[in-house]
């Protein structure tokens, strides 16, 4: 591996022990290009992939006989378990 990038969606940028720990993964491999990329310059980077590429990465998109056809429990297995969670004030 010769570049690894760290993508993530905070809209205020990453907080600073992230930074420092991206920065010691630098020096620690010099190797390796390390770089983060925000959600702004995915979107860029996601926008110029074709259809074939983007099914590549997502897979294909449903029909609409696949999306009628999906009930909760087929999408179980991807949610997290809200338990021990806090709620949202319900007023």
């Amino acid at each position: 591996m010769t570049r690894w990038v760290f993508v993530h969606n905070a809209p205020d940028g990453l907080p600073p022990p992230v930074l420092r720990h991206l920065e010691n993964q630098r020096r620690r491999y010099p190797g390796i290009e390390i770089e983060t990329r925000g959600e702004p310059e995915q979107w860029k980077l996601t926008d110029r992939l074709d259809l074939a590429a983007l099914e590549d990465i997502f897979g294909p998109a449903p029909s609409r006989d696949d999306a009628e056809a999906l009930a909760i429990a087929d999408s179980a297995p991807h949610r997290r378990s809200g338990e021990g969670r806090a709620q949202p004030p319900t007023s």
